[in-house]
């Protein structure tokens, strides 16, 4: 079957690719459905989550309307009279959902079991922590990056409905939701989208041309509006300390935490990248040997220059970016494919490599627990004082136990509330030291980063009462 190009496989083996995707994207959706506080209830998840909740709407962020996508249904469920707990489940589960919806396009509508088998591998490959950021966007343009990538690299003389005005509409369709995604995508995608230009040999594909065209040109759009929104500037502003950050290397936390990455948390990943450019070594591809090393460097560099402001090892903060290298290793994993070999045992050692890659998943869950295991504590420890409102000053707070301090009022008034044990509580991290005094006197019926927030009397309740300023925590104690 040609799939990317000359392909030696045997139908087999698509049979064998096609079976691995399903399997790994129901057990993708099983954990989406386990580890739903897990995956909703920390850092800006939370803050997502809670919003929408709280006030009943769809929230957007720096004009990503993909919530629009998975937000919808929870929101319907609020409206049916769902608890919080079938909200919050149904809200992380939808993920799971679109990308599995997104592997049956590939395999079943595209027929390109090797495409299938790259969305999975673009999704769990080399992204660990930020699995449990539930509400993230750049994993949904992971999905969607390589959903259109397989679009436009596969051969389309399988496909009886093809023709270059239907691939053209569905270039347009893909580069429109992406546009409403996370703009960062567009670097990984541009280096798969010139691969296959290289590895195929498509210099002379005018119509191939003009498809990727398209892409650039809505992310020039995009783009041209991100310098409009300020967080997304300063995302892009990056760029320019690449000479002061790789000068003094020594001053910048990135280097350590990505050194870390390789080694500990995605080491199976790295050692099958290396495998597989071993293998297209020994077939004397050194062009696209050449290519996969210098893309991957390239995306290392945006890496480090964009996550050079990171003080404490907060991996979740880095992850999503880290993430993008498994479509592109990815790449290199499907084209290591082709050697002659056993198709069982190729099989097999792809099986071997998702099965270590969801492991180590899997085991970053404990991280996000041990956090709702210590709000827990304290706030019960508070409310059997009789106190519903905590306040935390910034020196009692543990960066590396808890990474994130922000969101620390949403995450604890959803946690309580999903536990019938207690009575609903929040804490509040007081993250710039500058207005204790205030908190400590005025009335909130419940104090955020952003101020008061009023709560949905359907699913939260707290207590006419002030801040309590707390020192001793389970954290440090």
């Amino acid at each position: 079957m040609k799939i990317f190009g000359k392909d030696r496989l045997s139908f087999d083996i698509d049979k064998g690719l096609i079976l691995l995707g399903h399997i790994g994207f129901l057990i993708y959706l099983l954990f989406t459905f386990i580890f739903y506080k897990e995956r909703l209830i920390n850092s800006d998840a939370a803050y997502y989550t809670f919003h929408m909740v709280n006030f009943e709407e769809v929230f957007v962020k720096h004009n990503r309307y993909i919530s629009y996508f998975t937000q919808t249904i929870p929101l319907f469920l609020i409206d049916m009279g769902a608890s919080l707990k079938t909200v919050l489940r149904s809200y992380s589960v939808i993920f799971g959902i679109w990308f599995y919806l997104l592997y049956l396009l590939n395999v079943y509508v595209f027929k390109t079991a090797k495409g299938g088998l790259l969305l999975l591998l673009a999704l769990v490959l080399t992204m660990r922590y930020k699995f449990y950021a539930g509400h993230t966007e750049i994993t949904f343009a992971i999905a969607v990056a390589t959903t259109l990538y397989n679009w436009i690299a596969l051969d389309k003389e399988k496909i009886n409905w093809y023709n270059y005005g239907i691939s053209t509409f569905l270039v347009l369709l893909f580069s429109a939701w992406l546009y409403i995604i996370h703009p960062v995508i567009i670097v990984p995608l541009f280096a798969m989208l010139i691969y296959n230009v290289l590895d195929q040999n498509r210099w002379k594909d005018f119509g191939n041309w003009t498809h990727i065209g398209i892409i650039l040109f809505s992310f020039f759009l995009r783009f041209k509006f991100v310098m409009d929104d300020g967080y997304e500037s300063n995302k892009v502003n990056f760029l320019q300390d690449l000479p002061k950050v790789f000068s003094n290397r020594s001053d910048y936390l990135v280097f350590d935490i990505i050194e870390k990455y390789a080694f500990s948390y995605i080491n199976i990943a790295v050692l099958a990248f290396i495998i597989s450019l071993i293998f297209l070594l020994l077939r004397k591809q050194l062009i696209q040997v050449g290519y996969l090393l210098m893309s991957s460097l390239g995306l290392l560099v945006l890496v480090i220059l964009s996550h050079a402001y990171l003080r404490a090892n907060i991996y979740i903060m880095i992850d999503g970016y880290i993430g993008m290298f498994g479509m592109i290793w990815g790449l290199a994993i499907l084209k290591a494919l082709d050697i002659d070999y056993q198709v069982r045992y190729k099989l097999l050692a792809l099986a071997f490599v998702l099965t270590i890659c969801f492991a180590q998943i899997y085991t970053k869950h404990s991280f996000y627990k041990q956090r709702h295991i210590y709000q827990k504590e304290l706030m019960k420890k508070q409310l059997a004082l009789g106190h519903a409102k905590t306040l935390v000053k910034l020196d009692r707070f543990d960066w590396e136990k808890l990474w994130y301090p922000y969101e620390f009022p949403h995450e604890t008034i959803m946690i309580s509330a999903l536990d019938e044990s207690m009575n609903h509580a929040s804490i509040f991290v007081d993250y710039d030291g500058k207005n204790v005094d205030e908190y400590l006197k005025n009335d909130y019926t419940m104090l955020a980063f952003y101020g008061n927030v009023g709560l949905n009397p359907k699913f939260f309740a707290l207590p006419k009462q002030k801040y309590i300023r707390v020192d001793k925590v389970p954290w440090k104690d």
